[in-house]
This record gives C-alpha cells, sequence and structure tokens, in this order.
C-alpha cells in the first residue's frame, strides 16, 4: 500500500519537469520595437532589443551613432532610405556592427551621413565578424579612412545600396568608399559606388588583405578626381585578396596609377 501511494505524487512531479523542459525549447516571441513612437532613439530601442527583435524606425532626422552592441536584431526604416536619416554630425562612426559567426543583424533602408572615422574605422559604417546583412541605404557624406564602410574581418553581405560621396580625413588611406581587409568573405553586390575620394588608394574599392571577398554586379563609376594620387580609382587589390570580381561596370574612374583596377 506505501508503494501504491508513493505514484500518485511522483506523476505530477514528472510531468510538470517534461512541461517545464518542453517550454524551454520554445522560443520567445521575438519583439518589434518602433522609433520614435517607443522609443526617442535608434541606439534606446537598440539598448532594450534582444535577439531576434526588429527595431522599426518612422521617417525623420536621427542625430545619433549606432552601435548594434553585438545584438542578433533587424534595424529598419518603414519607408525608405530618402526619408529616413542617421546624421552622425562628425562625432564618430554612424553605425557599428560586431557579429558573431552565426549570426544576422541587419540594417535596411537608412541614409547614413555625417560620420567621421577615426583610425581605420569607416566614417559611415564598421563591420565586423559574422554575416551581417546591410541593404538598401544610401551612405555617403562621410570622412574617414575609409569615408563610407569599413569591413574588417567580416562576412558580410552589402547589397543594393549607393555608396557615394565619401572622403577622406586623412594621408594615405585606402577606400573612398569602401575598405574591405582581414581574412572574410565580404559580398559586394549590386550596389552604386560613386564619386567617392580616398586619401590615396582605392577611390572606389579597396581590397587590402581581404580573404576571399565577391565583388559583382556593381556599378563603380567616377570615383578619383583629375588630381587624385595614389592607385586604383576604381578598385586596388593588395595583399594576397583572392577576390572574384565579376559582372560589375567600372567607368571614369581615376587615380596616378590605374584608373580602373591597379
Amino acid at each position: 500500500m506505501r508503494h501504491a501511494s508513493i505514484v500518485p505524487r511522483v506523476l505530477p512531479v514528472v510531468t510538470a519537469l517534461a512541461l517545464l523542459n518542453l517550454l524551454a525549447t520554445i522560443p520567445a516571441t521575438a519583439a518589434v520595437l518602433d522609433v520614435p513612437g517607443a522609443f526617442p532613439t535608434i541606439q534606446g530601442a537598440i539598448n532594450a532589443a534582444s535577439d531576434g527583435d526588429t527595431v522599426r524606425v518612422a521617417p525623420g532626422l536621427y542625430s545619433e551613432l549606432i552601435d548594434f552592441l553585438g545584438k542578433n536584431i533587424v534595424v529598419e526604416s518603414t519607408s525608405g532610405a530618402a526619408v529616413t536619416i542617421v546624421d552622425g554630425h562628425d562625432a564618430g562612426t554612424v553605425v557599428t556592427i560586431d557579429a558573431a559567426a552565426d549570426e544576422t543583424p541587419t540594417l535596411r533602408g537608412f541614409t547614413i551621413r555625417g560620420g567621421y572615422g577615426i583610425g581605420f574605422g569607416g566614417g559611415g559604417m564598421l563591420l565586423f565578424g559574422g554575416p551581417a546583412l546591410v541593404e538598401a541605404n544610401i551612405i555617403g557624406g562621410n570622412s574617414g579612412c575609409p569615408g563610407g564602410i569599413a569591413a574588417s574581418f567580416s562576412t558580410a553581405t552589402i547589397r543594393d545600396n549607393v555608396i557615394s560621396d565619401n572622403r577622406p580625413n586623412c594621408t594615405g588611406g585606402s577606400g573612398g568608399g569602401i575598405n574591405i581587409g582581414g581574412a572574410g568573405a565580404v559580398q559586394l553586390l549590386n550596389n552604386l559606388i560613386a564619386r567617392n575620394l580616398s586619401g590615396f588608394d582605392g577611390h572606389g574599392v579597396s581590397l587590402f588583405a581581404a580573404g576571399s571577398p565577391v565583388i559583382s554586379g556593381n556599378i563603380i563609376i567616377d570615383n578619383g578626381s583629375p588630381s587624385a594620387g595614389g592607385s586604383g580609382g576604381g578598385i586596388v587589390i593588395y595583399n594576397a585578396s583572392d577576390a572574384l570580381i565579376s559582372n560589375n561596370v567600372i567607368a571614369r574612374n581615376q587615380a596616378f596609377s590605374g584608373g580602373g583596377i591597379f
């Protein structure tokens, strides 16, 4: 009789543990954090976000610098880059994304301007690590070495953006529009890269020990200037960058050596 009386007490405990284990395997519902509806700044929403969440940004001018803080989130505008502007006002790199190898943080649909890169940080954007997605943005009017985007040891996909009118804030720098450096596998796809100027080399695109990037489907045009020095008006490649460069339009770029590609 004692053994029989124990069974009803044990079964509910086992059932409860099984339910707890089942609940632990169900992912939490992703949240949508609205800016400026719920949060006045994009960074404030990012601070409150968790992996899997979306920060959704209404049209407007946002004067701030943005750091994804290593979170696997989506930051996107509701109405596109032309009406959703993030201006760094020369205070630093406008957007920083440091992604883990298995994460795809996403930035979509913004104008990124007014950035000021320090060192090799990139004026508009700095990308590290895993396969971040940067798409449908306008990255222009930034300064740095490079002025537009620095992708360092990165496997990011950078596609369908306009990267234009970025300028150096140093001498001897490389990559006016974008610098891809350090062993990685960046995918640079279907972008317009135009009217950028570097401190010396690679006024449009610089590949510096860049691993195995893919540069495909881009229009790389009007980078450099009549007085531009250095090498590679459109693209410069240094130090064992095993790049696949295909199906691009590379036109009207200027440099001291290799107006198109050096």
